[in-house]
């Protein structure tokens, strides 16, 4: 677009120039709400952090006590019967497939 077509076009549809001011004003706001939803986003994540260290610790009071009812005088199937299931170990993370590192900028041919 041609900077005639581009002017002609802008007065035709009555657009009023922004002022400094307005500019500013819409700046701040987008500032202002990136601030709030990271602020936000930050709560969140600490609330989430401090529930799975919670979520920890009572297991493995829970795996402690299921222990101390097995000492005692409990069986396992007798705890499970009333539904007190044993402490499921935690599965550990498949590695993914391992990749080879590809040569880079290299590039083999057999066409003449």
């Amino acid at each position: 677009m041609t900077v005639r077509a581009y002017t002609s076009l802008m007065s035709e549809t009555n657009t009023p120039t922004p002022t400094p001011e307005a500019i500013e004003e819409l700046a701040n706001r987008q500032v202002q709400n990136r601030i709030e939803t990271g602020k936000k986003l930050a709560a969140t994540l600490r609330e989430l952090s401090e529930a799975r260290a919670l979520v920890t610790e009572l297991e493995d009071r829970y795996k402690t006590d299921y222990d101390a009812a097995i000492t005692s005088s409990w069986t396992a199937p007798e705890l499970s019967s009333i539904g007190i299931d044993p402490v499921k170990p935690k599965r550990s993370r498949r590695a993914g497939p391992k990749t080879s590192r590809r040569t880079q900028g290299i590039s083999i041919s057999n066409k003449k």
